[in-house]
């Protein structure tokens, strides 16, 4: 109680000797109060706006202090004058009230907690997968350029919690913890989780735009917290006492030089925690918005908040459409890999299935096929059939760019369709039997020579220009 009777014993001081500023470097005593801590009234007073400095009268004055406008107004009010006897903010719903009881109080990051035991569960669950299964290749969680060539976008958000070992997950949770229940405390739950999945996904998003190899980890998520945390320094600390302020953003200082340090290191990605950290940064501009803006800014701020994921991606896809040389050569090899070969494997199966099960019963004349072998074939072809279209499907949502690998993909789809065309009018050929004619039978061969011509196409689309002579 006695620090907040103090504000209104400064403030009564400054009224009395109003317009003449206080030099209370002389007089530090004015007016028979004595203050314990005198700079800390002042500071707070000045960061409410209601006094400001007033320059020396000499030398030996030193600076003062006057009452502004909105400082006499509060003179005057004794509402105003009330509410700041209660220790609050002298206006009714002021930032600053705000900003300093969030910053003091003391909660529980039960979010922070969460996202940790997400990402330990995660990695403790690959380790238990290892050790149960370690003849079988597990998938480490990382997205990479072929993700992004198959559309599996969902890995840009679900890599940030999966982890390459067990180092690589101490260092990430031991930032998280540290910077995350700050963060948290300052914004609060909600806002915090939109910070972290808006870093997360935006670092992963800039790492694969520019560097389209395997990337894991929070490191991204971390550093949109440094990005808020930065945000909070700029806009919000001036409602804060300035030695605890200077403590921050010492700290903030060197959390940004360590991972600056560490972005250097190989096999780190550097990009990765730039494009978290100003994510984050950007989301906490956009809540800051919503935060303290009213209504409208609360609306605005709402949607506006999805603009910092969707601008990551369309950063990614507009980096891609440029044809940078790390992704035109990734191309040119996932076109082989997840086009040619997963294609063929099909292809392959399908075709053994034929000759083993179809074929003997074409041979056959209609009147000695055994129903149940026919009924068996025709539910085979339906079967494959439903599998060739399912590959047509994947080979669609495969973004590819650079055109000798979307040719390759054209390629591969005519002989899917083929291959379809030709199953289908095979399923016509039992249900019709007998009635079958011989135009109809030259048409079905007429389409089996179409299969064999669009699987000599997809070689030559697949194999190598030869090189020309120096």
């Amino acid at each position: 109680m006695q620090t907040v009777d103090s504000l209104v014993a400064v403030l009564s001081i400054l009224r009395h000797r109003h317009p003449t500023p206080w030099y209370y470097h002389e007089e530090p005593h004015a007016d028979g109060h004595q203050f314990a801590d005198l700079r800390s009234l002042l500071e707070f007073l000045a960061q409410e706006g209601l006094i400001e400095k007033a320059p020396a009268r000499d030398e030996h004055s030193g600076i003062g202090a006057r009452l502004t406008p909105r400082g006499l107004a509060v003179c005057d009010d004794p509402q105003a004058l009330e509410r700041l006897q209660r220790g609050q903010s002298p206006f009714p719903d002021a930032i600053s009230d705000t900003v300093r009881r969030e910053y003091r109080r003391v909660i529980t990051p039960w979010m922070t907690y969460l996202l940790m035991a997400v990402s330990i569960a995660v990695y403790a669950y690959g380790v238990w997968q290892w050790y149960r299964l370690p003849r079988v290749p597990q998938d480490p969680g990382a997205v990479s350029g072929e993700h992004i060539l198959e559309g599996n976008y969902v890995r840009l958000l679900t890599s940030t919690f999966y982890h390459g070992g067990g180092l690589h997950l101490l260092m990430n949770m031991i930032a998280l913890w540290s910077l995350g229940a700050f963060v948290e405390r300052t914004w609060g739950r909600w806002r915090f989780l939109m910070i972290y999945l808006s870093a997360a996904w935006a670092g992963t998003c800039t790492a694969m735009a520019f560097q389209p190899y395997p990337v894991l980890g929070a490191s991204g998520a971390v550093c949109g917290m440094l990005g808020a945390m930065l945000i909070y320094m700029l806009v919000l600390s001036r409602y804060l006492p300035r030695p605890e302020m200077r403590s921050l953003w010492f700290s903030l200082i060197v959390n940004i030089l360590i991972l600056t340090l560490i972005s250097l290191f190989p096999g780190i990605s550097g990009l990765g925690h730039l494009g978290g950290g100003l994510g984050g940064a950007l989301a906490a501009l956009v809540l800051l918005w919503q935060r303290f803006g009213g209504w409208t800014g609360a609306l605005l701020g709402l949607l506006a908040l999805p603009l910092v994921p969707v601008g990551s991606f369309v950063m990614l896809q507009q980096v891609r459409s440029y044809g940078s040389e790390a992704w035109t050569k990734l191309e040119d090899e996932p076109s082989k890999i997840l086009g040619y070969n997963r294609t063929r494997n099909l292809t392959n199966r399908v075709s053994r299935a034929y000759a083993d099960i179809v074929e003997p019963l074409i041979e056959q004349r209609a009147s000695r096929r055994e129903p149940a072998k026919v009924k068996a074939a025709q539910e085979l072809l339906h079967k494959e059939i439903a599998a060739l279209r399912e590959r047509q499907q994947e080979l669609q949502w495969l973004q590819l760019r650079t055109p000798t690998s979307r040719q390759r993909i054209q390629a591969l789809q005519k002989e899917l369709q083929a291959r379809i065309d030709y199953y289908v009018e095979t399923i016509r050929y039992f249900e019709r039997g007998e009635q079958w004619t011989r135009e109809e039978e030259a048409a079905h061969e007429q389409m089996w020579k179409r299969v064999l011509e669009s699987i000599e196409q997809v070689k030559k689309a697949f194999t190598p220009a030869p090189q020309k002579p120096d």
